[in-house]
């Protein structure tokens, strides 16, 4: 009789082992199969929503959020997983149709871990589901960046002249410098070359530089500052514009190079936006301008005149232009067309008589 109830006892026992396994086997496929779905259903979302806005993102240099960034790299992590994970579950099919399956504890270890899985990928959908706004504006492009200045030549007369406003942009004292000439002189080419080392030497911590003109544009003025601040003005009035262009100026605390470029008669600081004298405290204004009176009018502190090429320099210029040398043959040329460009660098390069000497030379 005993033997009996041992027998009938390991019946049961098997019995209860088997249906465990079965019941571990139907939990294991269940939660495969969630896994899978969900874990496509990701994918696609990072391939289909997520990265297309990322890419045109940053095709806009906009500055991506670090959450995102995160979620991108966080789904690409749970995705090789994944894919290890369920080539290994075929593996598990394979040994069960061949009668080699995990005993039950392995296999509901296996179960139970795809749940978990299945559980990040669900988490990291409904995070998703939360990118409204992904990237924002990334700081507009530094304005040396801009300018083209590779080929310039550099003047003797020229570099006396950079090297002491070099200087001044350095001295605390001085809030306003001007670089003065007449036009075509290569007054804005100097500024250029100035800000490309300044924003080398992170002389400024913000540099900013308006077009003013013989017929100023105040709008265009406050915009173009602001664009350069990365401030948003809205299509406001002026009044309401120069109010938030001067608030930005005053209490950003940051050390800033404001440039008026091309400046014909005295502007109006106050209807601008920008601060006067006993509010720039770190900034400085550096004009241009042709005239020497209108700069000191507006309070420029030390005037930098910048004069037309030497002779020399002049035939210089001219001989690079044509591509020729300069000899005693082409001096009384070079002379002349020298004069007829008033020894503006901007007039002998344009000169028509370059290109007939280039022609000439050619011939």
């Amino acid at each position: 009789m005993e033997y009996v109830i041992t027998i009938g006892e390991i019946a049961k026992t098997l019995l209860s082992s088997i249906a465990r396994l079965i019941g571990h086997l139907i939990s294991y496929n269940t939660n495969i199969k969630n896994l899978e779905k969900e874990l496509q259903k990701l994918v696609d979302k990072k391939a289909t929503e997520v990265d297309p806005r990322v890419d045109e993102a940053e095709r806009n240099l906009e500055i991506i959020a670090e959450s995102v960034i995160r979620w991108q790299k966080e789904v690409d992590d749970i995705n090789q997983k994944g894919k290890e994970f369920l080539e290994n579950d075929i593996e598990v099919i394979n040994k069960c149709l061949n009668g080699l399956c995990p005993d039950p504890k392995s296999l509901y270890s296996l179960s139970r871990k795809a749940k978990e899985m299945t559980k990040k990928v669900l988490g990291l959908l409904q995070e998703a589901a939360k990118f409204d706004e992904i990237t924002h504006p990334g700081p507009p492009p530094k304005i040396g960046s801009t300018f083209i200045t590779e080929g310039i030549r550099d003047f003797e007369s020229r570099e006396s002249i950079k090297n002491e406003v070099w200087e001044a942009l350095k001295d605390d004292k001085l809030s306003m410098i001007s670089i003065c000439g007449i036009g075509g002189v290569g007054k804005t080419t100097m500024v250029k070359q100035l800000v490309q080392e300044v924003e080398r030497q992170k002389l400024f911590d913000e540099v900013a530089m308006a077009v003013v003109s013989q017929t100023p544009n105040i709008k265009k003025i406050q915009g173009d500052i602001a664009s350069c601040l990365s401030l948003k003005l809205d299509d406001e009035s002026e009044l309401t514009r120069a109010g938030k262009l001067r608030q930005r100026l005053i209490n950003c605390g940051k050390r800033i190079l404001l440039i008026l470029d091309d400046v014909w008669s005295e502007l109006d600081f106050e209807k601008i936006g920008l601060p006067s004298r006993g509010e720039r405290k770190g900034h400085t204004i550096m004009l241009t301008s042709r005239n020497k009176d209108v700069c000191n009018k507006m309070g420029s502190e030390k005037n930098f005149p910048v004069d037309v090429l030497t002779n020399e320099e002049a035939w210089d210029l001219f001989g690079e232009m044509a591509g020729i040398s300069i000899d005693h043959h082409l001096h009384h040329t070079a002379t002349e067309i020298a004069n007829e460009c008033g020894g503006l660098p901007i007039a002998i390069v344009n000169c028509k008589g370059i290109k007939k000497q280039k022609e000439k030379h050619l011939g």
